[in-house]
């Protein structure tokens, strides 16, 4: 049977199975769905396809005047993002996210204007892609932020263009197959995240810390948790009995409390039995240890701020003689130290680190089984990692 020729093509979504229209043909967007309608079927957006052609033939559809200028394009980028998280597409917190990489990501100072301010269809051409390009790229990482940082403004910039590319606002995308390797940022963390460094860290630098300063760094590396994760953390979480820590949520950036960063975040990290303790002797000291109190608050019984943590990394890493530490890098001390103990088995991994692209390939390929000796080995590798026990 033949396949229905449509009059505009319609095409389906990869990540929602829904169908639209690629209507770029008649000036309107690459992905164009009538406002408060959505396609689950190739009949239902090709039946509508053929009718906006029909329209368009008889005059009744109108191409929009271009949104050029930065700031109107991103806003138009935005409201399409707020959308695919209002129905489910990607997590309701990539929306927030995205909104703040972007913003300092046009804040970029091309010709002494911020990309904000540019006519976007006059910066970006032929002749100035590769300029445009180099200056984005040197801005990113002069700002001296982490790899990671600098890979969700590459990712927000990219997203951003792409879409402008989609619009007809933009010819080409200047951060098309830009990729951040972060190699230097990983020669310089990996002095920082040597077991003989997080020793001298839990050895020296933490001398004199109170009790609370000293769980956290030792939750802190034996979980692998984001310190967001960590700063969400209530007593009812930790499961004493089976040392297990459950991740249900994280306090956000704008101080809110919300879920974790990924679907795959949600998760049950197995606890070393050295870490648990000192969590357990926090909780008989602490004002606030009722089930659905912070495990980490302040004297309000408010979560801590990241402030608080990254003082207490300056402290510590002064008192024991090393290089600055971060706290992101007792995350990468959790990653390196349980891949090199397992090997090849890297699921259990990225499970309990609450990577999404890791979990997915899980799903894929569904070859993981916990079990208990796997919980025994995960728990043994970061008691010995930073007690040397």
């Amino acid at each position: 049977m033949a396949k229905t020729k449509w009059l505009l093509p319609v095409r389906q979504r990869k990540d929602a199975g829904t169908w639209f229209i690629d209507a770029r043909k008649i000036g309107l967007s690459q992905k164009y769905v009538p406002e408060g309608m959505q396609f689950w079927t190739e009949d239902e957006a090709g039946q509508a396809a053929n009718h906006l052609w029909s329209d368009h033939k008889r005059g009744l559809v109108v191409k929009a005047d271009p949104v050029t200028v930065g700031q109107e394009a991103a806003d138009d980028f935005l409201a399409f993002v707020k959308g695919r998280a209002e129905v489910g597409e990607i997590q309701s917190t990539t929306h927030a996210e995205t909104a703040h990489n972007l913003a300092i990501g046009l804040a970029i100072k091309i010709d002494g204007k911020p990309i904000a301010k540019h006519d976007l269809g006059k910066l970006i051409t032929r002749e100035t892609f590769e300029r445009v390009r180099l200056a984005i790229l040197r801005a990113v990482q002069t700002e001296g932020k982490s790899a990671s940082t600098q890979q969700h403004r590459v990712k927000a910039l990219k997203q951003f263009f792409n879409y402008c590319w989609g619009k007809g606002w933009v010819t080409l995308n200047p951060m098309d197959k830009m990729e951040l390797t972060g190699t230097s940022a990983r020669q310089n963390r990996a002095p920082r995240i040597q077991t003989e460094t997080i020793r001298c860290l839990m050895r020296d630098g933490l001398v004199g810390e109170t009790l609370v300063s000293r769980a956290m760094v030792a939750v802190a590396l034996a979980t692998g948790m984001r310190q967001g994760e960590l700063r969400g953390l209530q007593w009812q979480d930790i499961d004493f009995d089976a040392e297990e820590v459950r991740i249900e949520r994280a306090v956000k950036k704008d101080g809110k409390i919300g879920p974790p960063k990924t679907k795959a975040g949600f998760r049950t990290i197995d606890i070393e039995p050295n870490a648990l303790q000192l969590a357990r002797e926090w909780r008989l000291q602490s004002r606030h240890s009722r089930p659905t109190d912070f495990v980490f608050a302040t004297a309000a019984g408010f979560p801590k701020q990241y402030k608080t943590l990254s003082a207490l990394m300056d402290r510590a890493s002064d008192r024991a003689g090393i290089e600055r530490m971060l706290w992101g890098d007792m995350r990468h001390f959790f990653a390196s130290t349980q891949l090199s103990k397992l090997g090849e088995d890297w699921p259990e991994v990225s499970r309990q680190m609450g990577h999404e692209d890791e979990a997915f390939t899980m799903r894929q390929y569904g070859h993981y089984v916990k079990n208990a000796e796997k919980k025994a080995k995960v728990k043994n590798n970061m008691a010995e990692a930073i007690w040397g026990k």
